[in-house]
Order: structure tokens, then sequence, then C-alpha cells
């Protein structure tokens, strides 16, 4: 009886790691990120997003207007630009990210980093509103922390650091963007973002949360297998 209860166990980490090592390929497009409480985040205003056939890239650039949840403040505005590489079958092939601001020494740059690679649903994400006027179709995209202002730096964790990055494109007019990356658009210089640190890739959590349900039923399975040998 135990070799066939450890025998079902095993059978069931192996099934639920195949499905986790497997869905990053096949997960629903949006990354569903969000802003963890307190985390320090630089948002950004008035954001030109857009993206070009011809050249596959993809851009958000806006106004560095706000800077919350860090050491110091924002003193004045600054250009935030997003740029990646999307071909037309929806892979991110290369990407940054530069924010600018004052933060009480004059405008600088305030936080650089790489956009992490990889198709549509894994590397980043995507919502396509379809249907309504003055959709706000939502862009998702993960970084790495590559360098900035010092203190803004420290803030988002340091070097090499994961961040997120949510950008709203407000586009004017219905199904501007129809969730293909094989036509080009434009919004209506109305779009705004969140750059936000220490992101964790869903999946990972995912892996984790996962791995300790697996775990625990082991051991009790073990534990069972041991007790009725005991009374054996």
């Amino acid at each position: 009886m135990k070799g066939t209860v450890l025998r079902t166990v095993r059978v069931l980490i192996v099934m639920s790691a195949f499905s986790l090592v497997a869905s990053p390929e096949s997960h629903a497009t949006p990354l569903y990120l969000s802003s963890p409480s307190g985390s320090p985040d630089l948002m950004t205003s008035f954001a030109s997003v857009s993206y070009t056939t011809s050249n596959n890239l993809f851009q958000a650039i806006g106004s560095t207007t706000d800077y919350e949840n860090g050491t110091t403040g924002l003193v004045d505005a600054g250009t935030s630009t997003l740029a990646a590489t999307i071909t037309g079958a929806g892979l991110l092939t290369s990407g940054s990210l530069t924010l600018q601001g004052d933060i009480g020494s004059g405008v600088e740059t305030l936080l650089t980093g790489t956009l992490t690679t990889g198709p549509g649903g894994t590397a980043f994400g995507y919502t396509n509103v379809t249907g309504v006027v003055g959709s706000g179709d939502i862009f998702e995209f993960l970084f790495t922390v590559t360098g900035g202002n010092a203190v803004i730096v420290s803030d988002f964790g340091g070097l090499g650091a994961n961040g997120g990055v949510i950008v709203d494109a407000n586009f004017p007019n219905a199904d501007t963007f129809d969730g293909s990356w094989t036509k080009d658009f434009l919004n209506n210089n109305e779009g705004v973002s969140d750059t936000f640190s220490m992101i964790p890739e869903p999946s990972s959590v995912l892996l984790v949360l996962f791995g300790g349900v697996l775990c625990a039923v082991a051991y009790r399975a073990t534990a069972a297998a041991r007790a009725v040998e005991t009374r054996l």
C-alpha cells in the first residue's frame, strides 16, 4: 500500500510540474501585474503610445509626473520612454526603459531598465478592450533595473532588481488596437503608466505555492502509509 500511495504522489508532482512548465506557452495574454502596496512607483502622464509595423517598434513616451512611496519626491517632470521591438508574431526581442525627472538637483535620469524578452503572455502582456470608444487597452512589461539616480535605484531594490510597467494607452477610437501586431496604432497622447518595483513573475509564485501543497500531500501520504504498516 505504501508503494502505491507514494507512486500516486510522484505522478501528481510530475503532472503538476509539467503543467507549470507548459503554462507560459499557453496561458492568457495578460500578465495581471499590479503594484504591491507601498512599492516605489514612478508615474507617467500624457503618454504617446504607438506601434509601427515597418520596424516593429512599440513606444510609450510621456512625462514623469509623480513619484510615490520613495525616499524622495518629484520636484519637476521629465521625459519617460519605454521602447520595445515586438514582431508581428508577438515576440518581444529587445527593449529598454528610461525615466527622467527632477528630485532636487535638476532633471536627470532617475531609472533605467532592460525589458524582459520573449513571447506575449510571458515577457509582456496586453489586454484588448474591443468595441469601446476611448478604450484603455493595457500593455504590461517586466524589466531589470540597470541604472539611474542612486537614491531611486536603491528604492527599486538596486541594480539587477525586477520591476513592472503597466501602460494604459487610452485610445480615442474603438478597436484602434485589435490584439494583433500586424498593423500600426497610435493613441491620442493621453496614455498613463506606472513603473513599480519588486514584481515576482506569476509563474514563480505559482511554482512556490504548488510545490508547498504537493510537499504537504506527499508528507501526509507517507505518514499514513507508515501508520498502516505499524498497525499491520
